[in-house]
């Protein structure tokens, strides 16, 4: 082996740069392209949508971003059985009794141990009911009266009632002595029909006839008082004593 030279001197370490899209060392273009030519925009997924499903088996559908389409199914796998149930734990110590909320009503509101739950504790009061001021009558018309009712926020309303028709004058009865029972008898249709009042038209030998009971079983039996009337003015002017 010779004698070893002398070492040479450091290299030269090129300065890269790029200028313009090309590669240039030192400064000198090497009219290498720097970058490569811009590929085609890439297909992407726009979406996955579960299209059809037959229990086991579900197919999606893939939607690309140029609009294309495709699709893969999923095989879904049984339910399994319903597996052993485990062994009950250990129950827990009881817990701590709750606390009880003190509930208190202050400027209005409810409050929960001192704290304003901003709610109100009586509702808003209500408007101020509507009662009757008066009812007077204020129309009549033959049988039928109009009444008006007034309520006290001003408002009216009206009824009306129908009075029945007068009703047809009493007859006056007619009273006088059966000859053949010498019962006093009565008759409400002018003497077409007498009924006996079950009095004797005279009373006992050598006494008045007996007008109290004529009058006693007359208002008894519902007679009116004009026919009671009448009956005693005519036992007034009849009356007579047996010889």
């Amino acid at each position: 082996q010779g004698i070893q030279g002398e070492p040479g001197e450091d290299g030269h370490t090129p300065v890269i740069t790029i200028q313009d899209g090309y590669w240039y060392i030192d400064g000198v273009n090497t009219l290498q392209v720097a970058q490569g030519v811009k590929g085609d925009t890439g297909n992407g997924i726009s979406s996955i949508e579960l299209t059809s499903s037959n229990g086991l088996v579900d197919t999606y559908t893939i939607t690309f971003t140029n609009g294309t389409t495709t699709t893969f199914t999923v095989t879904n796998g049984k339910d399994g059985e319903d597996g052993t149930q485990g062994i009950q734990g250990i129950q827990g110590e009881p817990g701590k009794d709750g606390h009880t909320p003190v509930i208190t009503i202050q400027n209005g509101y409810w409050y929960i141990d001192g704290i304003n739950t901003n709610v109100l504790a009586e509702g808003v009061k209500g408007e101020t009911g509507n009662g009757i001021s008066s009812i007077t009558k204020t129309e009549s018309n033959s049988l039928v009266d109009t009444y008006t009712i007034t309520f006290t926020n001003g408002t009216t309303t009206t009824f009306t009632v129908t009075n029945g028709n007068n009703g047809e004058d009493a007859i006056t009865p007619l009273v006088k002595i059966n000859e053949e029972t010498n019962m006093w008898e009565v008759s409400y249709d002018n003497g077409t029909t007498w009924v006996s009042l079950n009095v004797n038209a005279t009373g006992e030998k050598g006494k008045d006839a007996d007008n109290s009971t004529v009058i006693a079983t007359s208002i008894a039996s519902g007679t009116s008082l004009l026919s009671t009337l009448t009956l005693l003015i005519f036992l007034l002017t009849r009356k007579k004593r047996i010889i």
